[in-house]
C-alpha cells in the first residue's frame, strides 16, 4: 500500500513539475506577444501614455504573477518530496520492524530450547541424588566396610 502511495506521489510530482513547465512557457511566451500587440512609439505606432504604463504594469504585475507562480510550484514540489521521503523512511521503519519481530521470535526460541534443556539437567541430577539416598537408606548400599567380628582368643588350660 505505501509502495503504490510513493508511486502515485512520484507520478503526482512529475505531474506538477509538467504543469509549472507549461505554465511558465506560456507566460513567457504568450504574455509579451499579447503586450506587444499593443502599439508601441518605439515600433512606429502612436500610443498615448497612459496606455503605455498600462502595458508596463501588466508586465510587471504578469512578472511578479510569474514568479509567484514560480515559487509556490517549488514549494509544492518540494512538499511532494518530503512526503515521498515520509514515505519511504515509513516503508522502511516496518520492514525493519517486520525483521525485528522475525528476529526476536528466533532468539526467543533459542532461549526457550536452552531453558528446557536445562530444566532437564537439573531434574535428572535431584533424580539421582534421591536415588541414591534411597538406595543408602536401605541399605542396598554400604555405608561402610563390613567388620569383621572381633574374635577375643580364648584361653585354653
Amino acid at each position: 500500500m505505501y509502495l503504490k502511495s510513493a508511486f502515485v506521489s512520484a507520478i503526482t510530482i512529475q505531474n506538477l513539475q509538467r504543469l509549472l513547465q507549461d505554465i511558465l512557457w506560456k507566460l513567457t511566451n504568450f504574455l509579451p506577444s499579447v503586450l506587444l500587440s499593443y502599439p508601441i512609439p518605439e515600433r512606429g505606432g502612436v500610443a498615448e501614455p497612459a496606455s503605455q504604463s498600462k502595458v508596463q504594469t501588466l508586465r510587471g504585475e504578469a512578472d511578479e504573477l510569474s514568479d509567484k507562480m514560480k515559487e509556490n510550484m517549488k514549494g509544492i514540489i518540494k512538499k511532494g518530496e518530503k512526503v515521498v521521503d515520509l514515505l519511504t523512511r515509513s516503508e522502511n521503519m516496518k520492514k525493519e520492524a517486520e525483521d525485528f519481530k522475525y528476529r526476536s521470535k528466533e532468539v526467543e526460541s533459542k532461549y526457550w530450547w536452552k531453558n528446557v534443556k536445562l530444566i532437564t539437567v537439573i531434574v535428572v541430577v535431584v533424580l539421582i541424588v534421591i536415588l541414591i539416598i534411597i538406595l543408602l537408606a536401605t541399605g542396598v548400599i554400604p555405608v561402610s566396610a563390613p567388620v569383621p567380628p572381633v574374635v577375643t582368643p580364648s584361653s585354653k588350660p
